[in-house]
């Protein structure tokens, strides 16, 4: 079965250069990458490696691209990176459309991809919240804690009442061992929108702490807001949590 899978991926890749439909991609580490390019942005490309299989670079990876410089009809469009010319596609909002590819490849887990698009966010608007929440959670998920904090408590100076920024910084306090503090920031988002996510954070920052009673308090709480949420999972874990204490 195994020599099966492997046959057919070679058949694959076979057919998909022997059509004429791939592109030789040398990226600067030296790797050789043969795949369609099916999408071109302002500083990066995805390929389509003919296996269902979709790969997105940033063109400061690549070193050329079959070889030759690429060309298209309008060069006012165009962003030239020395080795090839790759189509820039029109921005109506930079701000916007850097944030949103930052975000994408969050979801699919490309950190560090998505650190450089949520940067390129704060150099244009940094008075802007969002820049920074992202940027910090990237550097959180890079094990950059140190940075992370430095982010987000820049991003709660832009706005100090942001649920998503004050939660995400008892979240990092959390993991670099000051749980005070912490608890702090997930009350002041408890305070700034109470739910059963905020609630439970804070509740479990007392556990941490060995203050029981105020932690059950918490975990009643959130149980409340978690079921007016309609939120069965998060209901069952405050529950859980309360009965515990």
């Amino acid at each position: 079965m195994r020599f099966k899978m492997i046959s057919l991926l070679f058949i694959l890749l076979f057919s998909f250069s022997s059509l004429g439909l791939s592109e030789e991609i040398i990226l600067k580490t030296g790797e050789t990458v043969n795949g369609k390019i099916i999408k071109q942005g302002e500083d990066y490309i995805t390929v389509d490696l003919g296996i269902g299989v979709n790969v997105t670079y940033f063109l400061n990876e690549v070193d050329k691209i079959d070889g030759k410089t690429r060309t298209f009809p309008s060069s006012s469009s165009m962003v030239n990176t020395g080795s090839s010319i790759i189509e820039k596609p029109v921005m109506t909002d930079e701000y916007q459309t850097n944030l949103s590819l930052g975000e994408k490849l969050f979801k699919q887990t490309q950190f560090k991809q998505a650190l450089q698009y949520f940067e390129k966010c704060i150099e244009i608007n940094p008075r802007k919240p969002e820049g920074y929440f992202f940027a910090g959670s990237a550097n959180m998920r890079l094990d950059n804690n140190d940075k992370a904090l430095e982010l987000l408590k820049k991003g709660l100076e832009v706005s100090p009442d942001d649920f998503d920024i004050n939660f995400k910084l008892s979240e990092v306090y959390d993991l670099l061992e000051d749980p005070d503090t912490a608890l702090n920031y997930a009350l002041k988002a408890c305070e700034i929108l109470p739910s059963g996510v905020s609630y439970l954070r804070a509740g479990v920052l007392y556990s941490k702490l060995q203050k029981n009673d105020l932690a059950k308090e918490m975990f009643k709480k959130s149980m409340v807001f978690f079921k007016k949420e309609e939120n069965k999972d998060g209901y069952q874990l405050a529950t859980d949590l309360y009965d515990r204490h």
